[in-house]
């Protein structure tokens, strides 16, 4: 009777115990990425979500310099939330986010790069982004997404594209609507 009485404490015991070790050790089925590749990972998913399945690898490449820029600017590279549903662009973006280290600078800082997919010809100047002005952006009427009521500060991310594929560099696009920034390679410290 000791003996039962023993086991069914040590049972009792072990199953108290349980999900205490699942929490702890049997939830990683893969070991975690370090904390710097699991940020560029975001950050690449935060330039995918701003590029069309159709960009050229210019304009991802534009986008992956904002996306960049932002997370260095401390703006987060979250925005648009959700998961990527087209797998072949985020790997083509992750190997373009991957390939360089330019971001966007400001009086020698990252400063936050706001996107929009179109704009209604121009885009706007900001109000509390002192370094963004309004610029004209008239390829947007070739977009899909065109729509002469659409306000836009900062990038248009047809109007990059459509620059880049008639023979603009990322660079050259990204500073027509950024004319106040500059062009910087990031340290990684």
């Amino acid at each position: 009777m000791r003996n039962k009485l023993i086991f069914i404490s040590l049972f009792f015991i072990l199953m108290a115990g349980l999900p205490l070790s699942f929490t702890l050790y049997g939830t990683q089925t893969s070991p975690e990425k370090p904390q710097t590749e699991q940020s560029a990972d975001s950050e690449a998913e935060a330039a995918a979500r701003l590029c069309g399945s159709g960009f050229c690898d210019e304009a991802v490449k534009a986008a992956a310099i904002i996306a960049r820029t932002n997370a260095a600017a401390g703006s987060g590279s979250g925005e648009g939330a959700g998961d990527i549903s087209d797998k072949e662009l985020y790997e083509r973006v992750k190997n373009i986010y991957h390939s360089d280290e330019e971001i966007l600078s400001y009086s020698g800082k990252p400063v936050f790069i706001p996107a929009s997919s179109c704009s209604s010809g121009s885009t706007e100047k900001s109000s509390s982004l002192e370094y963004l002005d309004g610029v004209a952006s008239p390829w947007d009427a070739f977009s899909e997404n065109y729509s002469g009521a659409l306000s836009c500060e900062g990038v248009s991310m047809s109007g990059i594209d459509y620059l880049c594929r008639t023979g603009m560099s990322a660079e050259e696009a990204l500073l027509w609507y950024l004319p106040r920034l500059r062009i910087e390679s990031e340290c990684k410290g």
